[in-house]
């Protein structure tokens, strides 16, 4: 009985001692949880991560509806950098100059919002290249991102408005990093007082499928390689194909392309899409700019010719084609339609420009050349023609040259010489073949028009 009553002690004792070691061990695990969440993780610091040097690295590529990549340190001011109090980046901000794919920058605009823990971004942003054709807007939803020491990058996954009735996605992949890449020398400017120049003015009849019957979609890419022989290219309606058209030029200086319009014109409330004018050239350019015409006729609905849906107008700028040898070159699209409103506001456009060239081209030496709109085997519009060329000092190419291949066509080239540059015209011609697919269908619903300019500096 004392055994049993001893071993009954013993048992009774022990359960208590049992049950504290127990609620020891997990007051201890507690313990040991809540220090442990006070320690602070394991990983690098947020303000080692992305971008922290003075110089910067931006790169750019394109993929899916758009191809195209580029590189290279900002011309000027960086991307602003953004970082919360702890160092983590919570924005990349601003416009930067890079390379492009000619002598022109490239300008790549981001505005975007970092949340590195989720590694997410959002915002907006827009990548433009005048030699490319390019103009990509683009946003930013809850796009992924990464930040390694020294850089950011990230994909960006956004669609192109195709054919107007078409959705066609791109991906857009960018990143910063610290360091410097030296910028590439410009092209150097000739030394000459004589050379000439090769000039084509083409209506590339890129209205978007289906609205375009010539199917631009396809066309573009097969006349932007016949492109590379002209020194200077002049298009008009090149609405919404200019990346096609640029796609194999080799030109290394372009103009803007424009955004889609879509009606936030005040004083084009009815236009859906820009002036469809852009140009690119083997020699430089500056003040490059675009002027509407004073007036429009014609919406979707008759009558008219739906001019009113477009920006139309003229582009003009300085070409410099040697060292000392400059010409203001325009490039239009005039008013079509053949109604008595067609015809009024036709005339006071022409009326307008050459009021344009009298003010903002005095002196210098010019081209205008375009889509006139204007047939000069028709009275009316042969009346304006005349009266432009008298307003503006300047002459029809084909009453100096042999224009004998079409020479009612509406696409012209009209020119003057100055005090100090002479142009002379020569080869003349509409090559409408070479313009066309192997079973004879043309490229656009226009032939282009091409010459020479012989230029020299006069004595003096």
């Amino acid at each position: 009985m004392v055994s049993t009553e001893a071993e009954g002690r013993d048992a009774r004792g022990a359960a208590p001692r049992r049950s504290l070691r127990v609620a020891l061990t997990v007051l201890a695990s507690v313990a040991l949880v809540g220090a442990a969440s006070c320690v602070p993780p394991v990983g690098p610091d947020p303000a080692t991560l992305g971008p922290s040097g003075d110089g910067q690295v931006v790169a750019v590529h394109l993929s899916g509806a758009y191809t195209y990549a580029t590189s290279g340190s900002p011309q000027g001011p960086n991307l602003q950098v953004t970082r919360a109090v702890d160092g983590a980046v919570t924005g990349v901000s601003g416009t930067v100059s890079i390379p492009g794919r000619g002598a022109d920058a490239a300008r790549l605009t981001l505005d975007l919002t970092i949340d590195t823990v989720l590694g997410l971004a959002s915002g907006s942003g827009e990548l433009v290249d005048p030699a490319a054709g390019l103009r990509v807007p683009f946003g930013a939803l809850a796009s992924p991102v990464r930040l390694d020491g020294g850089s950011i990058s990230g994909t960006i996954d956004w669609f192109r408005a195709w054919k107007f009735i078409e959705l066609r996605p791109f991906r857009l992949a960018w990143s910063v990093s610290d360091g410097t890449v030296a910028a590439p020398a410009p092209p150097a400017v000739p030394e000459a007082s004589s050379g000439s120049l090769r000039a084509i003015t083409y209506n590339v009849a890129g209205l978007p499928e289906p609205i375009s019957g010539s199917l631009p979609a396809t066309h573009s890419s097969l006349i932007s390689p016949l492109l590379n022989d002209y020194d200077l290219v002049l298009v008009q309606e090149d609405f919404f194909y200019p990346d096609h058209i640029a796609g194999a030029l080799s030109h290394p200086f372009g103009s803007d392309p424009q955004s889609v319009v879509w009606g936030t014109d005040p004083t084009r409330p009815d236009a859906i899409v820009g002036s469809g004018l852009e140009r690119y050239s083997r020699s430089p350019f500056t003040g490059y700019r675009q002027v509407r015409w004073p007036g429009c006729f014609g919406g979707i609905l008759p009558p008219g010719a739906a001019d009113c849906l477009s920006q139309k107008g003229f582009s003009v700028a300085t070409h410099t084609l040697a060292a000392g040898v400059t010409v203001d070159v325009y490039d239009l699209h005039g008013e079509a339609g053949s109604t008595a409103e067609d015809n009024r506001l036709s005339a006071e456009d022409y009326r307008f420009l050459a009021e344009y060239i009298d003010e903002h081209s005095a002196g210098h030496a010019v081209i205008v050349a375009g889509d006139y709109n204007l047939h000069p085997d028709e009275a009316d519009d042969a009346a304006v023609l005349a009266q432009f060329q008298v307003d503006a000092g300047v002459t029809d190419v084909c009453r100096v040259t042999q224009c004998s291949v079409d020479p009612d066509t509406i696409d012209r080239f009209l020119y003057r010489s100055s005090a100090t540059v002479h142009l002379e015209p020569r080869g003349w011609d509409v090559p409408g073949a070479r313009f066309s697919r192997p079973d004879g269908t043309p490229l656009s619903d226009h032939r282009p028009s091409t010459v020479t300019f012989d230029w020299s500096l006069t004595p003096g």
